[in-house]
């Protein structure tokens, strides 16, 4: 019996990659602290999220031990300012979300077409360009 083949070369990954000239040393050490660090980042930037999945969770006994370590996560992050960075994102969005466009596509009372309206309108203002032909069918 053959020994089974070893190696990126011999992966069931759908990218080939060459084997590299020196062995990686420790794989499963370097995979393990990659882990650990993307999860340490995410409980120190997430917090928010972790406080609001917790509020999703059905009421019991458990899950109210695991809100109040969730809300005292988030208020020990809070003042070093690591919850600032979701709090300004969400105030962006928040204010973009506000803002209302002049669009075809927005609702009739701010539509282009409901300005333009109420702009040949009033009689006494100059027309704008597109209403001297409205008016004058109106007449």
């Amino acid at each position: 019996m053959h020994a089974p083949a070893q190696g990126l070369d011999h992966s069931l990954s759908p990218v080939d990659l060459p084997d590299p000239p020196v062995p990686l040393a420790r794989p499963l050490r370097w995979t393990s602290l990659v882990i650990a660090l993307a999860a340490l980042t995410l409980a120190l930037l997430n917090a928010h999220a972790i406080r609001g999945w917790s509020y999703t969770l059905p009421p019991n006994a458990v899950s109210v031990r695991v809100v109040g370590a969730a809300e005292a996560w988030y208020d020990l992050l809070d003042p070093i300012g690591l919850n600032r960075p979701v709090a300004t994102m969400h105030g962006w969005w928040q204010s973009f979300k506000g803002l209302r466009w002049l669009s075809p596509l927005a609702t009739p009372k701010h539509s282009l077409r409901a300005l333009g309206d109420r702009a040949c309108a009033r009689p006494r203002a100059p027309a704008p360009p597109g209403c001297r032909d409205r008016r004058a069918a109106e007449s």
